[in-house]
């Protein structure tokens, strides 16, 4: 949000400035007399007297872009989301609690220990949780430029550092109650950004050991070509270590200076070596806590006198709270000043703001004639079903949007390329189900040419097919087995990017269909065994339980009966 105050992202002129004021709640002690001004908002005292306070103003000019006022357009979005990332960027940068929440504060500085850590947190961390914390001019200044540097970042990088020092400060918060969830997230909050801009690539070298000499092995008499390909294919599909890529980001970003003159003043900090070490094992740490839920080493969870490195009972070395703190401090402090900055970047920011979101348009929106391409098949098909099912089959008026101009369009579109197949299925299957199962006035008005050229794709065991013949009550034209295997296949990729989304009723209907038809063939078992998951895949469909808590060998399995709301007869007076 400190980047879209400031306007660097705006595509057009600023239309209006709003002055936004919000109190903020630190352990910092007096401010300089005149606050303290940055690029993305100043913070001042709340009295002129400079008296110790734990509050404080935060001030903030946000810069709204547009042409002129108009409906619907976000005129401000309050202080609130920026002062919930200035303090964030406060407590990381200047080693200080920071937040809009003062018991948070109160509970985080008091020196108490929490409940279930037996620690308080001023004794794992050091200056962080202090009651108070004096700062020097050249703090001040440090963090004033610092702020420019981090506006300065490209939008992309921004976000995910911002993300970082969020989750970092997060896990320092979680040092009053939950010490392997607060060591956990400040690891993750490193690991994220590793993932994001190690620019890591894949090698052979990178595949597991024991799996890249099988492999080896069983290439040594084949051709080099060969092997070299084998080799390749599997790089590429191969996930590696993230540990290792991990370790590798942290050193790399880590300056020199974190080895010598920032040491001075830390008890037992680690070397070059010795991190390496340390980052191996809390990313185990991490990842135990993660899957099982393995506490910390003891070793971890006392006071350490602020040790940043200690050896473990197995003898290998671990990073403390302390060192992993100023570890991640240093590491995106310095990650931030290398990369290159950027003074204006046009960006679609709107999303990210929190107050526009996203949403699945209803099909009634968007199924138009302007909205027809030939590659929009399968779209067009789930939209019909969708409505469909819920106008018609879930409705006791049934009620349909007009289909009949889109189709008449659809036959007119030039074809250019090749028209993939689960579009040509789509279409086909939406054009046969207008013409079995709405009026007149739906279908269009003259047979479309696509319907020809396309049926042979429809000819196969296919679920499109499969939910027509479900539809119209019609026994599919293929064995119980194939039917089985497409129903189950459909059912299975339905999630998928590929895969056909359709209303729940009807996958469960389909499975109803099947299980009928099993029922016919005498096969009472596979009957009951799709019936069941008919109703364990599909609980929201109450009627279906209670059919089949009844179902007895001589009763039709019919879908319509059970799936569909009941209408009832309603009496008129003459």
């Amino acid at each position: 949000m400190l980047q879209i105050a400031a306007g660097k992202l705006f595509r057009g002129p600023t239309l209006m400035t709003n002055h936004l004021r919000g109190v903020l709640f630190s352990n910092l002690d007096r401010l300089p007399k005149d606050g303290i001004r940055t690029s993305a908002g100043k913070l001042g005292s709340v009295d002129a007297l400079q008296l110790r306070s734990s509050s404080f103003i935060y001030e903030i000019d946000e810069m709204i872009e547009g042409d002129k006022l108009a409906p619907g357009m976000i005129a401000g979005y309050g202080v609130d989301r920026y002062q919930q990332d200035f303090s964030a960027v406060v407590s990381f940068f200047l080693q200080v609690t920071c937040s809009p929440d003062y018991s948070l504060v109160s509970r985080l500085t008091s020196g108490t220990a929490g409940l279930a850590t037996g620690v308080p947190p001023k004794h794992l961390i050091r200056r962080v949780f202090e009651p108070r914390v004096a700062l020097k001019a050249d703090e001040w200044e440090a963090f004033a430029r610092w702020i420019d540097e981090l506006l300065g970042l490209d939008r992309a990088t921004y976000l995910v550092v911002m993300q970082a020092i969020r989750t970092l400060v997060t896990g320092l918060h979680r040092t009053v109650d939950d010490l392997e969830v607060a060591y956990t997230l400040m690891v993750a909050a490193l690991e994220a950004m590793a993932m994001k801009f190690d620019g890591h690539e894949t090698s052979w070298e990178d595949v597991e050991e024991r799996k890249r000499l099988e492999v080896d092995t069983a290439l040594s008499t084949a051709d080099a070509e060969l092997a070299s390909a084998v080799r390749n294919a599997i790089t590429k599909h191969e996930h590696v270590l993230l540990r290792r890529r991990f370790k590798a980001f942290v050193l790399a970003v880590v300056p020199d200076s974190f080895f010598g003159g920032d040491a001075d003043t830390s008890v037992a900090p680690p070397g070059r070596l010795d991190l390496g070490d340390a980052l191996d094992v809390a990313y185990e740490i991490r990842s135990r806590y993660v899957h099982a839920l393995e506490r910390l080493p003891q070793e971890l969870t006392g006071p350490r006198g602020f040790a940043e490195q200690i050896l473990l009972l197995d003898r290998r070395t671990a990073i403390t709270f302390q060192g992993l703190f100023r570890v991640a401090r240093a590491a995106i402090i310095e990650f931030v000043r290398r990369q290159p900055k950027v003074d204006k970047e046009p960006h679609e920011y709107l999303y990210e703001t929190g107050s526009v979101q996203r949403v699945q348009l209803d099909p009634s929106a968007w199924m138009a004639p302007h909205a027809v391409k030939l590659e929009a098949g399968r779209e067009w098909f789930e939209g019909f079903l969708e409505l469909y099912d819920r106008g018609v089959l879930g409705a006791k008026q049934p009620t349909m949007i007009g289909l009949q101009e889109s189709l008449d369009r659809l036959d007119e579109l030039p074809q250019r390329g090749k028209v993939p197949s689960e579009s040509k299925r789509g279409y086909v299957a939406l054009l046969n189900a207008v013409h079995s199962l709405l009026p007149a006035q739906f279908k269009p008005t003259k047979p479309p040419s696509i319907l020809k050229k396309w049926r042979m794709d429809s000819a196969a065991p296919f679920p499109e097919a499969l939910v027509l013949c479900c539809l119209s009550s019609i026994v599919p034209p293929w064995t119980i087995e194939q039917q089985t295997k497409t129903l189950l296949e459909h059912l299975q990729r339905r999630a998928k990017k590929n895969g056909l989304r359709l209303p729940r009723r009807l996958d469960a209907a389909m499975l109803m269909e099947l299980a009928e038809r099993y029922r016919r063939a005498d096969d009472w078992t596979k009957a009951l065994t799709y019936l069941a998951m008919a109703c364990e895949n599909f609980p929201e469909f109450a009627s279906l339980r209670e059919f089949q808590r009844g179902v007895k060998p001589e009763m039709e399995f019919s879908w319509r009966l059970v799936l569909l709301p009941v209408v009832e007869d309603k009496d008129t007076d003459e």
